[in-house]
C-alpha cells in the first residue's frame, strides 16, 4: 500500500446510512432551528407539535409557532431500525463559524461529513445499530448489495472514483447510525452534510486518520469570544474563551452526573480515564476508612462491656464476702 498523503481531494468513501430507533430526543423536539427545518423542507414535525398546532393556532409560544405543523407528517411515523439507503461522503472538515455559518443550514459542526451522492434502498435492512462507526453482519450486507438500485449506484462511484473510491474493509461498507428524520433529509438529498462531535474515520485508507483537531471546536451556534479588561492594576485587554451551550456540541464528562462544557472542546481520553481512576480510588479510599472506624467502634464497645463485667463480678464478691462477716 502506498504511503499515507495529505491531499484528500477526490478520496470518498460508501457508508450505509442507518435509522436509529429513538424517536427523538427531548433536546431535539425543543430545538427550533431542527424543528423549523423538519416542517419547512420536509413537512414533518413531531407528535406533540401536530397536537399543538391543532388545538390552538393561535398560540405563539410554541417550539414551531406555524398552524400549518397541523398539517405535517409525522416523524414519529418514520421506519426506524433499519439500514435505509447508501450514501457517498466524499469531504471532512471542522466547522468554522466565520466560513461555514451561512454555508448552508443543515451544517452544523463542530466535524462535518460531506455527503457527494446518496440512494434508498428499495427495501429497507432491519439491524440493530451501535454508537460510532459499525459494520452490520456478512449476511445483511449480501442482501444490500443485491438490490438493484445499489448495484447500479455502485457500479457508477466505480467509474467516476476509481481507486480512490473505498468500499469498506473486505469490501463491507461501515454504517453510521442517525436519527430520524436526518435519515429522510439526506436520502431525500435535502440534507448533505453529517455532523458529528469527532471524526469518526478517514475517508480512506490512504489518507491520514482524520483533519488536525483545532485548539477549540466550534458549531454554528458558539458564541464568539469577546474582549474583557482584566481587573489588575496595570490594564490590560484580554480575550476570554465563551463555553457553548448548544446541546448538540457541549461535552458530558465521565466523572460529573450532570452535563458540563469543557471550553466548547471533547476533553481527551487520557484526562477522563485519570477523572475516572481518581474518582474510583478515593470511593475505595473512603470505603476502607469507614470500615476501619466501625471496626474500631466495635472493639471499644466489646472492651467496654468486658470491662464492666469484670467490676461486676469483683463488686458482687465483695458484697457476699461483707455479709458473711456481718453474720458472724
Amino acid at each position: 500500500m502506498s504511503s499515507i498523503i495529505d491531499d484528500s481531494i477526490g478520496f470518498c468513501r460508501v457508508v450505509y446510512v442507518h435509522a436509529g430507533k429513538n424517536k427523538g430526543t427531548k433536546q431535539l423536539k425543543q430545538d427550533r432551528h431542527h424543528t423549523e427545518l423538519f416542517r419547512d423542507t420536509l413537512r414533518l414535525c413531531f407528535a406533540k407539535d401536530s397536537a399543538s398546532a391543532a388545538a390552538s393556532s393561535n398560540t405563539t409560544n410554541h417550539t414551531v409557532p406555524d398552524a400549518s405543523t397541523s398539517s405535517c407528517s409525522l416523524i414519529e411515523d418514520l421506519p426506524r431500525g433499519q439500514i435505509l439507503g447508501v450514501m457517498l461522503l466524499t469531504e471532512a472538515f471542522w466547522f468554522k463559524r466565520d466560513q461555514h455559518k451561512h454555508f448552508d443550514a443543515w451544517i452544523l459542526g463542530p466535524f462535518v461529513y460531506s455527503i457527494g451522492d446518496v440512494v434508498r434502498l428499495d427495501e429497507g435492512v432491519a439491524v440493530d445499530g451501535k454508537l460510532g462507526k459499525w459494520s452490520p453482519p456478512k449476511e445483511m450486507n449480501a442482501r444490500i448489495m443485491q438490490q438493484s438500485s445499489v448495484q447500479r449506484k455502485l457500479e457508477q462511484w466505480q467509474r467516476e472514483y476509481g481507486d480512490r473510491l473505498y468500499v469498506g474493509e473486505n469490501g463491507i461498507p461501515c454504517a453510521m447510525t442517525i436519527h430520524q428524520p436526518f435519515v429522510e433529509a439526506i436520502l431525500s438529498r435535502l440534507k448533505k452534510y453529517e455532523n458529528r462531535k469527532r471524526p469518526m474515520f478517514p475517508l480512506h485508507p490512504l489518507l491520514k486518520p482524520s483533519p488536525p483537531s483545532p485548539d477549540m471546536t466550534e458549531c454554528r451556534f458558539c458564541l464568539s469570544p469577546q474582549p474583557q479588561i482584566a481587573q489588575t492594576k496595570t490594564t490590560s485587554t484580554t480575550t476570554t474563551t465563551l463555553k457553548c451551550t448548544y446541546w448538540a456540541h457541549s461535552v458530558k464528562s465521565a466523572s460529573a452526573a450532570k452535563q458540563t462544557l469543557v471550553h466548547g472542546n471533547e476533553a481527551s481520553s487520557s484526562k477522563l480515564k485519570r477523572e475516572r481512576t481518581d474518582s474510583v480510588d478515593m470511593t475505595m479510599s473512603s470505603s476502607v476508612h469507614h470500615k476501619k472506624l466501625k471496626l474500631n467502634t466495635f472493639n471499644t464497645q466489646m472492651l467496654q462491656t468486658k470491662r464492666q463485667s469484670v467490676c461486676s463480678h469483683y463488686l458482687c464478691g465483695f458484697m457476699q464476702s461483707s455479709c458473711f462477716f456481718v453474720s458472724n
